[in-house]
């Protein structure tokens, strides 16, 4: 039988003098836990003393009745074993594993569920052995194991009883949790004793919260979660091509939730050009798209910031947060952001989107609209909203255009949408308000005419041997032109300066910002204006043989004309054929639909759309 403090005492009076005590090392409690532990230590100190247990109780605000369990806790137990001592002083800390004494609770004769689940691991034959494989195998994970997880560590639980034919109306059966928290408890003090690395958790939400204008500005992409078609015209016939997702990359403000600009990119995979486009977008006029579909118009007032007038592009940006992608670890990416727009760059945590959460909100506000569209792939591979199977065949009935208008007039709709975190204030007149009430850095006059995000830059050698005339080597194709013919200029170093999206003319200066003027890529590369990403595609390609080298831009068109049944060559051919018309070419020609540049001119292209049936909601029946 467990004897009394006193009876300890009585029996072992050497453990009447605290000096006698173990001592232990309180610094790794917390503040809390160290402040009762000193007052618990002091009282039991006085009554060892001989103080009556009143007035020490009286002193430190306890019951006596409380002195007295703490005395217990600390000198009680069985004679035979060491008293707790020092270790009782600590709260809350558990000194005796407990037991369950009394038979599990069942439906007719409920009796509580403490230390059920202990009960089971030591009655129920083999079920401790069975829980201990699964969390070995979590340690040293198989090909054929899982990832163990408390709800599928329950599950385990559950499913041995079941097969061992436990009884229904006992623990756990007869709780509605089936013993869920007991499971997961002991789940977690196996994976801490065996050393099992805890999952980190997500950050939901920045810990810096800012609500002043351009102190921080969240950039980040996703993949448009719906398909769009565009119509091929090759002479007089007309097929309708299904093209693969598109990239939406778009920039927002924290402070006032406003949508600074967007763009989308047709490639595979956004570049690090994607991201400087995105970032030219907030320090140049804001074009809106002319809509051509039925019942689309943007909201009357409208825009985006950089649309309001010259002050609202010179103003600073002072902190842009993106993620790890490689597009934005580019190095042009984070010299035009440091060095050009003088922001400071944060790239966060690896593997923490929910730390940029105001752009990860954005992109949830964008997937609502973005799911009513008939040919959207859901959220996920079981998203009831998703297009059918049946459809996949055929070309979806929203065009590319449609997709972009629907992209641009909804974020246009976002800014001038009262909201109630700013008061019933839209982004937009915060913008407004703010701009007009404090004082912003203004960017300076040296990098004001410098902004141009798509210029670089390299460092080559003037090149000549006995079969070429001097000659500049840039992505694999010789430049040549009368500024390098000089003999002088052979076999020295040279800084060239290029447009990104049209790389057909080079200009040529010398390392002390002498202009030597320009040269020019061959003839065969200059009947189409074509960027820096479309050069790596064809010299891709032309390393694999899949085209020829004498007219690569031709040769080109031809392949993905070739392939254009597969989803990503059709929006390569959209991509392409965008960059490579004349800006007169561009405000005329619809870009939902797309022909052959390699065999058609544009008076003969702009013929061509006009037979191009408009688009009308009745299409939508015939999709059913």
């Amino acid at each position: 039988m467990p004897s009394l403090w006193r009876q300890r005492l009585i029996a072992q009076p050497e453990w009447g003098v605290m000096r006698n005590w173990p001592s232990i090392d309180i610094s790794v409690f917390s503040s809390y836990q160290r402040k009762r532990f000193q007052q618990n230590f002091d009282a039991v100190k006085r009554a060892l003393q001989g103080d009556a247990l009143r007035d020490i109780a009286h002193d430190i605000r306890i019951h006596p009745s409380a002195l007295t369990r703490l005395l217990n806790r600390c000198l009680g137990g069985s004679l035979e074993q060491e008293p707790t001592l020092t270790m009782g002083l600590i709260p809350r800390h558990r000194i005796h594993t407990g037991m369950r004494r009394k038979p599990l609770s069942s439906n007719n004769s409920p009796s509580g569920h403490a230390h059920s689940f202990t009960y089971l691991l030591n009655t129920v034959s083999g079920l401790k052995q069975h829980l201990t494989k699964i969390i070995k195998h979590a340690k040293q994970p198989s090909r054929r194991g899982q990832n163990i997880t408390p709800k599928a560590f329950h599950s385990a639980f559950i499913q041995y009883l079941r097969g061992t034919n436990w009884p229904q109306d006992l623990y756990p059966f007869n709780v509605s949790s089936l013993g869920y928290e007991s499971a997961r408890k002991y789940l977690k003090q196996k994976q801490i004793e065996q050393g099992i690395p805890k999952l980190c958790k997500r950050i939901i939400s920045s810990t810096q919260v800012t609500s002043r204008y351009l102190s921080s500005v969240e950039i980040d992409a996703q993949t448009i979660d719906c398909h769009g078609a565009v119509t091929v015209a090759l002479n007089e016939d007309y097929e309708d091509l299904r093209i693969s997702r598109i990239h939406l990359l778009q920039a927002r403000d924290v402070g006032t939730g406003c949508v600074l600009g967007y763009i989308l990119s047709l490639t595979p995979t956004y570049t690090a050009d994607d991201v400087l486009a995105l970032l030219s977008l907030l320090v140049r006029p804001w074009k809106p798209i002319s809509l051509t579909a039925p019942g689309l118009s943007y909201p009357p007032g409208g825009c985006f910031p950089a649309e309001l007038g010259e002050e609202y592009r010179q103003l600073m940006i002072g902190m842009i947060r993106m993620d790890n992608a490689l597009a934005h670890l580019a190095h042009k990416v984070r010299s035009y952001i440091c060095n050009t727009l003088g922001a400071s760059l944060n790239f966060g945590l690896v593997k923490q989107p929910k730390g940029r959460n105001t752009i990860e909100h954005a992109f949830a506000k964008l997937n609502i609209d973005i799911h009513r569209l008939p040919s959207t792939t859901g959220s996920h591979s079981q998203d009831p909203v998703k297009e059918p199977t049946r459809h996949f065949k055929k070309a979806p009935l929203v065009s590319l255009r449609v997709l972009e208008e629907t992209v641009s007039v909804i974020l246009a709709e976002h800014n001038i949408r009262p909201v109630g975190n700013l008061g019933g204030q839209s982004p937009l007149s915060q913008v407004r308000y703010q701009c007009a009430q404090h004082l912003f850095a203004i960017r300076p006059p040296s990098i004001k005419n410098n902004l141009n995000a798509f210029i670089g830059d390299r460092f080559v050698t003037i090149q000549q041997d006995k079969n070429h005339t001097p000659h500049i080597h840039f992505e694999g194709v010789r430049y040549r032109g009368d500024s390098i013919q000089q003999a002088m200029l052979v076999r020295t170093k040279v800084n060239i300066q290029f447009d990104r999206r049209d790389i057909r003319r080079l200009s040529v200066n010398t390392l002390k910002g002498e202009s030597l003027g320009y040269v020019y890529a061959p003839k065969t590369w200059q009947r189409f204006p074509h960027s820096l990403t479309t050069r790596k595609y064809i010299n891709r390609i032309i390393r694999k043989s899949l085209i020829e080298r004498d007219d690569p831009l031709s040769g080109y068109f031809n392949y993905l004309l070739k392939h254009r049944r597969l989803p990503s060559h059709a929006l390569e051919m959209v991509r392409v054929y965008r960059e490579s018309i004349d800006e007169n070419d561009k405000v005329s020609v619809l870009e939902n639909e797309i022909s052959s540049t390699a065999l058609l001119t544009a008076q003969q292209r702009r013929n061509v759309l006009k037979k191009i049936p408009a688009w009308k909601p009745d299409m939508i029946n015939r999709r059913k």
